[in-house]
């Protein structure tokens, strides 16, 4: 059968997002600009000359009244094919145009941007270049060629003009009884970002965040797949997840895959497993190991070491195996 869904869909922003009052901090961030100036571009900020490498500024943070409702229309089209009972393939094509969302200004970000603006990867004159300026206050210059040390920055909550993503999403299951061994049940899923644009601002061009590594280091793939075998009281499930590649830090900070030392990382694939055993009805013990063959992320050596960890948060973590001893009994008529 064909399957079709449709929805338009309003959020007012939350009353900390409108009503947040402003609230200070300090911390520091390094001047992308004034380092580039001196020769030193995203690769070796961490050798730029002090305090330029590293400079604290005085951060305000706050609610914005102005911030306008976030609106979204969604649309997915797809089918589903079953042959058989015990087979079953789906695949989905899905739409999401979301306007004005919700978002923190992020200090390094911004730093970022000036640099970027400074040497004409984004247009001097864009809302976007213009924002960034506006919200790093700088003292006197007074070095020749340089801008001032950076002494405070601003990062309210803003509106996300726009943001448009169509994905597409295929799903196989199949199970096979295997006689007096129980049974086997097979899935696996792959979903693929076929194309993310966002505007920051009215009047700035579209960003192709697939092609824009500075502005998004999402996974455009991911594939899972299970393999689980059942048999009377016993349940065990051995589950993989691939995430795709991901630009480095260098292809980050340059936001092009042109510059020496940029690329991708390779893809990242975790496995887990699991075991349960069911003594009554409503009674699971289970056994759970998740990143059974303890798998780190994939070690970025374009990193500078100007952050805690050599890989984007966002994406990885080094949490390492872990394993769980779960008891679940479900109370009533659940089944």
């Amino acid at each position: 059968p064909v399957r079709m869904t449709t929805s338009n869909r309003q959020a007012v922003p939350t009353l900390a997002d409108e009503y947040q009052g402003l609230s200070g901090y300090y911390s520091s961030v390094a001047d992308y600009l004034n380092c580039a100036r001196m020769g030193f571009g995203p690769d070796t900020v961490a050798d730029c000359k002090t305090p330029y490498d590293s400079t604290q500024y005085f951060g305000q943070q706050s609610g914005s009244t102005t911030l306008e409702p976030i609106t979204a229309k969604v649309w997915s089209y797809g089918f589903v094919w079953a042959p058989i009972s015990k087979l079953s393939v789906s695949v989905d094509y899905l739409h999401w145009n979301i306007s004005n969302e919700v978002n923190i200004e992020n200090a390094d970000t911004l730093s970022r941007t000036e640099y970027l603006c400074d040497i004409g990867t984004f247009d001097m004159s864009s809302p976007t270049c213009q924002n960034a300026f506006d919200k790093i206050t700088r003292g006197t210059a007074t070095v020749p060629g340089l801008l001032g040390q950076i002494q405070q920055i601003h990062t309210p909550k803003v509106n996300v003009s726009n943001e448009q993503v169509n994905a597409l999403t295929a799903e196989f299951n199949y199970v096979q009884d295997i006689g007096r061994l129980g049974q086997l049940a097979f899935k696996t899923s792959y979903s693929d970002v076929l194309k993310h644009v966002r505007q920051d601002y009215p009047g700035d061009p579209q960003l192709d965040l697939l092609r824009s590594p500075y502005n998004s280091q999402d996974f455009k793939t991911k594939v899972n797949a299970s393999l689980t075998w059942s048999l009377d009281k016993w349940t065990a499930t051995a589950y993989a997840n691939r995430y795709g590649r991901t630009p480095n830090y260098l292809a980050y900070a340059n936001d092009n895959y042109t510059a020496k030392g940029t690329g991708k990382l390779g893809a990242w694939t975790l496995y887990n497993a699991s075991v349960t055993f069911n003594p009554v009805k409503n009674l699971g013990l289970s056994l759970l190991v998740n990143n059974v063959f303890n798998k780190m992320p994939p070690l970025d050596r374009s990193n500078p070491g100007t952050t805690g960890t050599p890989y984007f948060t966002s994406n990885y973590n080094a949490y390492g195996r872990a394993m769980y001893l779960e008891a679940n009994y479900k109370c009533g008529g659940a089944q």
